[in-house]
């Protein structure tokens, strides 16, 4: 579980990061989020597939996708694709660095760049092996 800012999921979020089985590379990330400014609320829901690359600190590529809904209840739709560098300690806690690429598709169509951190802590620990 771990908090962050910025990257695929725009918005400051807290997500579930899961392998898909015991010691894959492969998983996913789920969270959300939220924010006011000016007293108007935004949510963030982020969902993303990854694959990690090393042992404990780790190369992880990332895609996936983002809804965000607007207090008006406007909803967008983003792409994500992501590279990070991730390093994880034996404690549990792990830290995450990353840029990513956001686009959308369709009438007013963008690409661009967005970085991002995360902060964390592994739950399940005891079964963490290097």
């Amino acid at each position: 579980m771990y908090t962050e800012v910025g990257s695929s999921s725009v918005l400051p979020t807290l997500n579930l990061d899961a392998r898909l089985q015991e010691n894959s590379r492969f998983g996913y990330k789920f969270g959300f989020g939220a924010i006011t400014n000016f007293g108007d609320l935004s949510y963030s829901i982020p969902f993303q597939f990854n694959y990690l690359a090393g042992k404990r600190k780790r190369i992880e590529l990332g895609m996936g996708f983002t809804s965000l809904v607007t207090v008006d209840f406007d909803s967008f739709l983003f792409g994500s694709l992501a590279i990070m560098w991730r390093r994880q300690w034996k404690s549990g806690f792990n830290f995450r660095i990353d840029i990513s690429l956001i686009f959308r598709l369709g009438d007013d169509n963008f690409i661009f760049p967005y970085p991002g951190f995360s902060l964390g802590y592994r739950l399940n620990n005891k079964k963490y092996r290097e």
